[in-house]
């Protein structure tokens, strides 16, 4: 049975070994032999636990108890504005309609005089222009910086990485919101560096994007509370089914061939339409899943190392079902579900 990502002891998904990418994955072997003993600090995942049912009348928070299941972020937003005042913020995959904007929009949201610098990154400059334009209409006292980032790319990611630190009017980022990503792309395909689409896009990109710029958030955390600088990685709820084939990240072997405890939830699967999944290479949402639980370990392995090292915290979060441009890869029967 596949192992999952509840309580996992000791983490240390690549995140942060002399702030670059195993060597494996530069040669595009992402899970090499010479990688099994750092990967061996897993101490193992255990099978998900029972959760009672909840409903919104239950869950409250601790700071506000009026806020809830169904309290969307622009309120949350609006009531602590200065917990962003004078921050730089760095968020990727800022596209209309998209999470990444919404975020914008939240931080911005009644509270736009607090932000100092929002830097948007994505990877096609006339995206990224459209999406300032659009924001500079409703919050025109907020400095915008467009910032070209392929995060499939690990030459591409570097050199926007160099780009960032270059900046010398830009000395600390507080908050990094890594929120772009691909999703079920239908065929399985390698990223330039012979790595799978979505774990390439999804998980290392940012991974060594988060890494590279890592003195400027260290350089923010400076003199700070712990935890007041972040960095937020947009996971999703695949991560509690999901897991990651250690040895075949690149989906090379029938599912039946892996280890127990790397096969895919096979009724799960069915139940999304694949029939024979046990005798498939590749499936979309397994591509997915896998790098989606990838973010998740990422941020714990942030932890792990630089919480007490730099007071920075990195979170993994559930954006939840929401139809956005993400989700153009998906079939049709996907999308109208989603919409409903």
């Amino acid at each position: 049975m596949r192992k999952t990502i509840h309580q996992v002891n000791s983490l240390a998904l690549w995140s942060g070994s002399n702030q670059e990418i195993p060597p494996s994955c530069q040669e595009s072997r992402p899970v090499a032999e010479q990688e099994e003993n750092q990967l061996s600090s897993l101490s193992g995942f255990v099978h998900p636990i029972e959760t009672p049912e909840v409903n919104s009348d239950q869950m409250t928070a601790t700071t506000y108890e009026e806020f809830h299941t169904d309290t969307e972020a622009l309120e949350v937003a609006s009531r602590v504005p200065d917990s962003i005042r004078g921050k730089t913020i760095l968020t990727t995959g800022v596209n209309r309609g998209g999470i990444g904007y919404a975020t914008s929009e939240a931080f911005f949201n009644q509270a736009s005089e607090s932000v100092a610098r929002l830097i948007i990154a994505g990877r096609t400059p006339s995206k990224i222009q459209q999406s300032i334009e659009s924001l500079q209409q409703e919050y025109p006292d907020v400095e915008y910086r467009a910032l070209t980032l392929d995060l499939s790319s690990q030459r591409a990611v570097r050199q926007a990485a160099a780009e960032v630190l270059s900046w010398s009017d830009v000395p600390t980022i507080d908050v990094l919101v890594n929120s772009a990503g691909v999703m079920l792309i239908p065929e399985r395909r390698l990223s330039e560096d012979g790595i799978g689409l979505h774990f390439a896009t999804n998980h290392i990109g940012h991974f060594l994007f988060t890494n590279l710029i890592l003195p400027k958030l260290a350089d923010a955390a400076k003199g700070k509370p712990k935890g007041a600088t972040r960095i937020v990685n947009l996971s999703s709820s695949t991560a509690m089914s999901g897991g990651v084939r250690w040895s075949d990240i690149n989906f090379e072997q029938v599912n039946r061939t892996l280890p127990p405890d790397e096969q895919p939830a096979y009724s799960e699967l069915k139940a999304w339409g694949t029939a024979n999944p046990e005798e498939e290479l590749y499936i979309p949402r397994e591509g997915y899943s896998q790098s989606k639980v990838a973010n998740a370990l990422f941020s714990i392995g942030l932890n792990h190392k630089f919480h007490s090292k730099y007071g920075t915290l990195s979170l993994a979060l559930n954006s939840g079902v929401i139809p956005t441009e993400l989700n153009r890869s998906s079939p049709p029967e996907v999308v109208t579900a989603i919409q409903r």
